[in-house]
């Protein structure tokens, strides 16, 4: 129907809302802003270590968020962020072939796109069943001790026992930055 219409998703480091860009009939061309991803390779610099606390201690009356944005600017902006290591990245996530569900590998773009859509469709489909209780009767099952709990402030000890816990390369967070980062460097912003 809107053949010459195009959608793009628009990366922002600082919120976790990314906006969609509609063009119906016109190519407009607009600079793609890479979105940072911290390297677990820069914690061996030094550089690395000085630009992260020198970014947290100088911004002392900001929030955490704001520190971590600007941290992730700084880092950007150094020699380690200018993404020596992105091609290796690029080469390390690419595949051209996929085993289906069958075993049978599958090594075009048609039968790649059916076995990740096949395993996604799989993987989230609703094996929940809607129970005949009241939002009245689920609502009493939480007890005045649980609320409470529920609704406390997190501690510090908490978020670093969390941190600790996860395993040092998992996924980046929207800000670009993964559990090494914290981990390497919670003396400075834990």
């Amino acid at each position: 129907m809107f053949s010459a219409a195009e959608v793009k998703v628009i990366e922002v480091a600082t919120s976790d809302h990314l906006p969609l860009l509609l063009q119906l009939n016109k190519k407009v061309y607009m600079e793609k802003r890479r979105r940072f991803r911290f390297g677990n390779v820069w914690i061996k610099e030094q550089e690395c270590f000085n630009v992260v606390k020198n970014s947290w201690d100088s911004n002392a009356g900001r929030d955490i968020w704001e520190k971590m944005n600007l941290a992730c600017l700084k880092l950007d902006e150094s020699e380690g962020g200018r993404t020596t290591f992105a091609s290796a990245r690029k080469r390390k996530n690419d595949f051209h072939r996929i085993k289906n569900q069958a075993g049978e590998w599958q090594e075009t773009g048609e039968g790649i796109q059916g076995v990740v859509t096949s395993y996604f469709v799989e993987l989230f489909k609703s094996t929940f069943s809607i129970s005949k209780l009241t939002d009245r009767e689920v609502v009493n099952q939480v007890t005045d001790e649980e609320k409470r709990e529920l609704t406390r402030e997190i501690t510090t000890m908490e978020v670093k026992s969390v941190i600790f816990s996860m395993h040092p390369e998992k996924a980046t967070g929207r800000d670009g930055l993964n559990p090494t980062f914290f981990q390497t460097y919670w003396g400075i912003v834990g």
